[in-house]
């Protein structure tokens, strides 16, 4: 048979070839084209089974030709006998085709014989080329007369470098084969690029694998032979091959001789050469199939040039070295030597034949030694062991037998038989190395001399050794000559030397080149080897293994970043247990529960534990007398034990009300909102309905009544939480089982419990053993408890057990046989490790229930001791229970402050529990769910191994902690004074020592900017309004050097300033003479009064400007915005003295302002003409004009525009658009100018110029939202034109805010957030009134100041009045802002004005419709409102917008 083109790996070449190969002076890792080729033909007599070739067979072979085809051929081609005993016959798919023997064949009797003319060669042809020039032939014939032979051929032949992926050759474990697919996958991509238009890829592939796989090698010549390529090979061949040459020389006659024996033709015979099939010695029996040997080769031939693996190989051989260089390394990190140079280079070669260098503990190294350890080294080198792959290659084995195509690897997906052939090829290599690393000294020493043995690798590999430590030694010694007759000194010449090896070997580290480090040094180290200073893999599996004591070392390492288990008070989970456990866990861990067959005292034991429960639990079905039926399993944790116990109850439910005939899809589950994840989990994989009783503050466990109100038809059953994980509190399982009972007498329901007592379960029977709560209560179903919490076991087991036998239903119970025997399963999962199991039933029977109690009175006394400390510092509110799981829920007090309310801290529980860890505890900080969200709080979990001694350094951590904290989260009264005056344009009186924890220190006076910013990010983590504030400080925090004289308070600057204005203006040196006339002295009186008005209101607005309350407006500049205050205020004070006056009075004194005021307007009917048709005359262009071009529509629009700028919601700006048209509609009939047409108020206002202002003003909205805001000052600018640019963005927002104003989260909510659109219509409605009422034009000044006021103080006051919702809940700065409280006052005092001055200018009634409208509207309302409020408060549901359950996150 055909032997590969490319040679092999350096252990399967003879010793002969291998030595001559060592001699190059220069050595190649890989030297694939230069190697040695076996020769040997003759079969090895030795019983095997038959191995066909890897191929698949044309779909057309078994038909088109039939199957004496080929033989006719061969025959045209002088084949002989012309008549041959042999057919070619079709056995099965796994097997393919084969050469049978038709009749009996005599021994030496010849089968087949083939012409050399028939064969396919390369002569002639350059090495390189030869495959392609045979590949292309092969092609060339298929125009020819070749069919018959063609039609035979497979498909192709499954050769790894031309059909394998990259995952599939990965999985070989072995880099050299790898590589040299690598190369012949180039060898055949060259063939491609080289046959490119002439033949397809996939022609190119199918020849190249034939040619590879059916060629001999003679001389450098390669041979195809037709018919006798049919062969299949087996070791215990029963033909072979012989060569018949004829006197003449012909084609190829002067390579047949390496291949087979010659054997002279008759004289005078004219017959060209040719192969004969020949039986060997036993002959060929009627039917048997003709086999030959295709040679003696390692797997790596077999696989990479004939496709397959042989199962059993006895010529499969592993590499120890491949060249001098890898031998090298070896040594440098297994054998110790002495110091010098020479010894440290020279390796295991030196070691080896003088025998003068020992081991690590002062001993020679012998080869069996050696031997041993490098095979060592190469099996844990493999990613995968011996064993994994004999296990793996069984399962693979059935895999194919049941049909399966692939398997998915971390590598890649790979097909099943390619997976197959890796596996069994990395096999092979691992079985020969496992002999060696395994045998003893002395038969090391045996075999290495015996070649016919299995490990045949061994004498080519003491070879190999030889040459290569002659190599060196010459290497050396030639170095060494030269540098004495230079007459270098000897360290000189020891440095060249090792520079000169350090070339010949690239991956000698600078380390290992060092003369002065020992290699004792580096081979003890763990941290002196080449795995640490390179990067672990995180991402993909690396290709070869490192020492297990450094792989513990390194995984240590990344380990000591965790917490240690003691001081995790976060966690609930066991953390210790006693040594004689552990050893129990210990000798389990290979233990897999579910195979009972294997492992029946597992089972056993398994049994032992749930009856134990089941008793402990009060189950019926555990009666303390006769026969024991406790229902019941373990689990993977609690999470799988609630999956069980609730799908228990959905399947029961389901049953009885398919049995009532009823719907079943609309299942729904109660539970309180402090309910572990897994329970949504449930919910959402299984699709019921999650009902929650949320929680409230003061109450964060579900209560018995409410309960009652979510219950149903549809309710599977109620969860009950025995052990909130929030407070460690119990809900009252009793009541809730008397509620049910009441629900299921008046109902027929059939609603039962699931006790949730993940945490309790294991608490409540030692420490309260009278409260009922398990399965004393009629309507509990099942509980579920985690062993490895208070069970006291380590993580990973969960128990539940039910009621009895008919609560488990029978859809939930699964018959298995896998594993040999029927047995019962009833877990989501499969496969668990029987430790913990072993582990809970050692705690049962080392502590007993008095064990159990005394460790759980325990827990409480040092529960209580916590609870007491934690008191006494004043500084926490105690939020768990006395009776409960053992822990303490604890949360800062508010502090009172000198204003005599509470408020809170500048610093919440997070702080100090990050704080905390920085002494290594892990106390979690979290908030309660639901309605209690604000409520904030810390969990110390008091576990067995946490003693009193700890808990009392906890509460010493926790005071030190708090010192910390109020040190550092704190401001002196000069830094208060400072930072609310620069902030808030106020002085807080509230922060000296409301917000703090301490009244402020002598020593706080100092407190530089970095802790301020620190203190002030604090603040803007613990609430929305601070961080507005916030933003605004930062703004002026650093001044620019060109405008810092603009943000620097002039206090006295413009003290002095104004002082001499009113000296300028007011003339006190010189006052002005009073005229003797009265007509001019009243003149003068009057211009001075009216003077003196103007310059009263403008002292009060340079003070405003100077000393008035600041905003969280920093644009264009915080001085702006204390002016428009100042402004505000004046209004409101006119408006309050226009309040005071009548109606006649009111209008005349406008005439102060402006003289033309004070006559009565008339006012504009906007609906007079609203037909946009006339017939006769077409479209009403006059009216559409009027309408369309008033000088009001595009002030509407950009109005609505700003509006959208200030509230940023679009729910309330459409209902103030739609509410104000309602307004005019519904006031109408008093004012005229409201009046309009039914096109003109909903389509024109509400529709276009309403709905382009919301819509681009919203527009404005997400772009300001989306922008970043990082400013630098002008000074930074580069150009001019840049300091232009940014002078001009000066008038831009300096940040922006989002308003989630949540409408309909609450009704209270939905209520303040309409209160602000309730005196945005005011002003809108007052803005016609008061034309009305003072008879002010429109076209008049005074219109346009007070919109202008309106829209300047809007922005601030919207923006203070929804920080105030924000910070209601939490009592901080809850002071409403002032220019909120003006807008307020000033719509109250517009209202007030225009109510007054009405009276007696609208005689009209009130008409009919409208008073109905209304009417109707406020009872629907009222209805709506007090419905949703009533659900809301007493039932606790949402009904706004659907109800919607925030999701939450628990500590386990």
């Amino acid at each position: 048979m055909p032997l590969p083109m490319h040679g092999m790996k350096p252990a399967v070449v003879p010793p002969t070839a291998l030595s001559a190969s060592l001699m190059l002076p220069a050595l190649s890792r890989r030297t694939h084209h230069s190697r040695c080729r076996p020769a040997n033909h003759v079969p090895v007599q030795r019983k095997a089974p038959v191995l066909r070739m890897a191929a698949t067979l044309r779909a057309d072979s078994p038909t088109h030709h039939g199957e004496t085809a080929l033989f006719d051929w061969l025959v045209q081609q002088c084949a002989t006998p012309a008549c041959p005993k042999v057919e070619r016959r079709y056995v099965s798919d796994d097997v393919g085709y084969c050469l049978v023997a038709t009749k009996e064949v005599a021994p030496d009797e010849v089968i087949l014989s083939v012409p050399l003319t028939a064969a396919i060669t390369s002569e002639g042809v350059d090495e390189s080329r030869w495959s392609t020039h045979m590949a292309i032939e092969l092609l060339e014939r298929q125009s020819g007369s070749c069919q018959p032979w063609l039609d035979a051929l497979p498909v192709h032949v499954d050769l790894p470098w031309l059909y394998w992926s990259d995952a599939e050759l990965a999985e070989l474990q072995e880099e050299d084969t790898i590589a040299e697919a690598g190369q012949l996958r180039a060898v055949f991509e060259s063939a491609c690029q080289e046959l490119e238009g002439r033949f397809a890829r996939q022609q190119v592939a199918w020849a190249l694998s034939l040619v590879h796989s059916r060629s001999f090698v003679m001389k450098g010549c390669h041979v195809w032979l037709p018919g006798i390529d049919m062969c299949n090979h087996t070791l215990a061949n029963n033909a072979g091959i012989r060569c018949v040459r004829s006197p003449g020389s012909c084609q190829g006659a002067s390579a047949v001789e390496e291949v087979c024996p010659p054997q002279a033709a008759a004289v005078g015979s004219q017959e060209p050469d040719r192969f004969e099939l020949v039986a060997e010695e036993r002959g060929i029996a009627a039917g048997e199939e003709v086999t030959i040997s295709y040679g003696s080769w390692p797997s790596d031939v077999f696989l990479l040039f004939f496709g397959f693996v042989p199962a059993s190989n006895p010529h499969d051989s592993a590499v120890l070295f491949y060249d001098l260089f890898d031998l090298s390394s070896f040594q440098q990190r297994m054998a110790a030597t002495a110091a010098g140079i020479d010894a440290r280079l020279l390796d295991a070669a030196q070691a080896l034949l003088l025998a003068g260098r020992g081991s690590t503990s002062g001993q020679p190294m012998s080869l069996p030694a050696f031997l041993r350890l490098r095979c060592q080294e190469l099996l844990d080198s493999y990613p995968t062991s011996l064993q994994e792959d004999q296990v793996l290659l069984q399962q693979l084995e059935q895999q194919a037998a049941a049909g399966d195509g692939s398997a998915a690897l971390p590598s890649g997906t790979v097909r099943l038989p390619q997976l197959t052939a890796a596996v069994r090829y990395r096999l092979g290599k691992k079985q020969n190395l496992s002999v060696v690393a395994g045998m003893r000294p002395a038969e090391v020493r045996e075999i290495a001399c015996d070649t016919g043995t299995p490990t045949q690798f061994i004498t080519n590999t003491m070879s190999f050794i030889k040459n290569a430590a002659e190599a060196v030694k010459r290497d050396v010694a030639d170095l060494t000559a030269k540098m004495k007759k230079l007459g270098k000194e000897e360290e000189e010449m020891s440095a060249n030397l090792v520079g000169h090896l350090a070339e010949r070997i690239p991956n000698l580290s600078p380390e290992m080149a060092d003369p002065d480090n020992a290699v004792d040094d580096l081979l003890d180290s763990t941290f002196a080897s080449r795995y640490t200073s390179t990067p672990m893999s995180k991402t993909t599996m690396p290709l070869h293994g490192a020492p297990a004591h450094v792989v513990y070392q390194l995984i240590t390492d990344v380990r000591k970043l965790d917490a240690t288990p003691a001081l995790n008070l976060a966690s609930f989970v066991t953390t210790w247990m006693e040594p004689e456990a552990e050893k129990l866990i210990h000798e389990s861990l290979a233990v897999n529960y579910v195979d009972t067959v294997e492992y029946p005292s597992s089972t056993e034991i398994h049994n032992r534990c749930v009856t134990m429960l089941a008793k402990l639990w009060h189950s019926p079905s555990v009666p303390d007398e006769g026969p024991v039926d406790a229902v019941g399993t373990g689990c993977i944790g609690s999470s799988e034990a609630i999956m069980l116990g609730a799908l228990s109850l959905k399947k029961k439910w389901e049953a009885k009300r398919k049995a009532e005939g009823k719907e079943a899809t609309k299942p729904n589950l109660v539970m309180g909102a402090q309910v572990h994840v897994c329970w949504q989990k449930f919910c959402r994989y299984f699709d019921v309905e999650e009902r929650y009783v949320p929680a409230e503050v003061g109450r964060y466990v579900a209560t018995p009544e409410l309960i009652r109100d979510l219950c149903d038809e549809n309710t599977i059953g109620v969860a009950v939480v025995f052990g909130s994980t929030y407070n460690g509190e119990f809900e009252d399982v009793e009541g809730i089982d008397k509620v049910l009972s009441e629900l299921n007498a008046k109902h027929d329901w059939g609603l039962s419990i699931h006790i949730d007592g993940a945490s309790g379960a294991f608490v409540a029977p030692f420490l309260y053993p009278d409260l009922k709560w398990d399965f004393r209560l009629d309507n509990v179903a099942s509980i579920n408890a985690s062993g490895h919490k208070y069970g006291l076991v380590y993580p990973g087991l969960g128990w539940i057990i039910w009621r009895d036998a008919t609560h488990l239903p029978e859809a939930m119970v699964f018959w298995e046989a896998y594993l040999g025997t029927m047995e019962r399963s009833i877990t989501l999962n499969f496969s668990k490790p029987a430790t913990n199991i072993i582990a809970q039933y050692y705690v049962f029977l080392r502590l007993g229930y008095s064990g159990y109690r005394k460790i759980m009175m325990n827990l409480d006394i040092i529960r209580k001791r916590l609870v007491n400390a934690l008191s006494r510092t004043g500084h926490f509110e105690i939020l768990s229970k006395d009776i409960g799981v053992p822990l303490v829920a604890f949360r800062l007090k508010t502090v009172t402050g000198s204003d005599g309310k509470e408020h809170h801290r500048l610093y919440d529980e997070f702080a100090l529990s990050d704080r905390l860890r920085m002494r290594g505890w892990v106390l979690p900080a979290y908030s309660m769910p639901d309605n209690a969200g604000d409520v904030k709080l810390m969990r110390v979990t008091i576990r067995e191994d946490f003693s009193i001694g700890m808990a009392d350094m906890l509460v010493a951590d926790i005071e030190d902690a708090l010192k910390w904290l109020d040190t550092h989260f704190t401001f002196s009264r000069e830094d208060i004074n400072k930072i609310a005056q620069a902030q808030l344009g106020r002085r807080l009186s509230r922060f000296d020592s409301s917000i703090l924890a301490r009244p402020p220190q002598d020593d706080d006076k100092q407190v530089d900017v970095k802790a301020r910013r620190w203190c002030w990010r604090a603040i803007k983590a613990a609430d929305q309004a601070i961080m507005a504030k916030l933003r605004a400080h930062g703004a002026t925090m650093d001044l620019d050097p060109r405008t810092r004289f603009l943000y620097v308070p002039h206090t006295v600057t413009f003290l002095f300033l104004g002082m001499l204005a009113l000296v300028y203006f007011s003339h006190p040196f010189h006052p002005p003479q009073r005229p003797v006339e009265p007509t001019a002295a009243a003149a003068v009186a009057y211009n001075n009064s009216k003077v003196g008005v103007w310059a009263m209101v403008l002292v009060y607005l340079g003070y405003s400007v100077v000393q008035g309350p600041s905003t969280r407006m920093v644009r264009p500049h915080p001085a702006v915005w204390r002016l428009v205050h100042g402004i505000m205020v004046c209004y409101l004070l006119f408006m309050t003295y226009l309040l005071f006056q009548n109606v006649h009075d009111a209008r005349q004194f406008l005439k102060h302002l402006y003289p033309e005021l004070g006559v009565e307007l008339p006012e504009k009917h906007y609906g007079t003409n609203c037909a946009l048709y006339i017939p006769g005359k077409g479209v009403n262009w006059q009216v559409l004009h009027d309408t369309i071009f008033d000088e009001f529509v595009v002030a509407h629009t950009v109005g609505w525009w700003a509006k959208a700028l200030i509230i940023r919601n679009y729910t309330m700006l459409w209902f103030i658009s739609i509410a104000f048209e309602l307004c005019e509609k519904t006031l109408q009939h008093w004012l005229p100018n409201f009046n309009e047409c039914w096109w003109d108020s909903w389509v024109l206002d509400v529709a276009i110029c309403n709905a382009i202002g919301i819509y681009t003003g919203m527009w404005t909205v997400r772009y300001f939202k989306s922008k970043q805001y990082n400013w630098s000052g002008i000074s930074e600018q580069p150009s001019l034109l840049a300091m232009a640019k940014r002078s001009l963005l000066q008038f831009t927002p300096h940040s922006w805010d989002h308003f989630d104003w949540q409408i309909f989260s609450s009704p209270k909510r939905c209520v303040q957030c309409f209160f602000p659109v309730g005196i945005i219509l005011l002003f809108e409605v007052n803005h016609f009134f008061l034309k009305f009422v003072l008879w002010v034009p429109p076209s008049n000044p005074l219109n346009t100041y007070r919109l202008i006021i309106l829209a300047l103080f809007a922005l601030p006051g919207i923006k203070e009045y929804y920080e105030f919702l924000e910070s209601d809940a939490k009592n901080i700065f809850t002071k409403l802002g002032t220019f909120a409280w003006l807008a307020m006052a000033i719509a109250v005092v517009e209202t007030l004005i225009c109510i007054k001055f009405s009276k007696g200018l609208f005689p009209q009634p009130w008409p009919t419709h409208v008073l109905w409208a209304w009417g109707i509207a406020s009872v629907v309302f009222t209805v709506t409102f007090g419905t949703w409020c009533w659900r809301f408060y007493v039932l606790g549901k949402r009904l706004a917008g659907g109800r919607s359950v925030s999701a939450r996150q628990k500590t386990q």
